[in-house]
């Protein structure tokens, strides 16, 4: 499970149903359909939902394959959302080898550039470089969200 990013969604009735949408979408972006895979759950994990969806990011493309993800996830999310009528839907994606958990919730309006942060973060996670060449600091364990601009 290295470099796979796990996927998992809440805060909806049938969190199973959006699960499965989520991966036929993420399956239809041509960078990802190979690297969009189920790891089933335990009966005791399950709690409704019986597996996970890992995607593989890794190689020498990380940063661009985590833009091409992260901008699904955001798409999926917001044509999801304006047909639901408004819930709180949430994507989670957890890197648990490296420590680090990014929260999309229905209601956050990501920027490119909230989405970038979260790219770097990403590839920071899995490369342990400085992420971008930019020479940031390593992601913090836990949840995160990008800092907003001061600009």
């Amino acid at each position: 499970m290295g470099d796979d990013v796990v996927i998992t969604v809440s805060g909806v009735k049938a969190p199973d149903t959006e699960l499965a949408a989520l991966e036929t979408w993420l399956r239809s972006e041509d960078e990802l359909k190979q690297s969009v895979k189920r790891e089933e759950r335990t009966p005791q994990e399950a709690m409704g939902i019986a597996y996970d969806l890992l995607v593989q990011i890794g190689g020498e493309a990380v940063f661009a394959t985590a833009m091409v993800l992260l901008r699904s996830i955001r798409n999926f999310r917001g044509n999801r959302h304006s047909q639901r009528g408004g819930d709180g839907f949430t994507v989670t994606l957890r890197l648990p080898e490296r420590d680090l958990e990014l929260v999309l919730r229905s209601g956050d309006d990501l920027t490119t550039r909230d989405l970038e942060e979260y790219g770097r973060r990403i590839e920071r996670a899995l490369t342990g470089g400085d992420g971008d060449g930019r020479g940031e600091d390593p992601p913090r364990s836990g949840t995160t969200r990008p800092a907003r601009p001061t600009e």
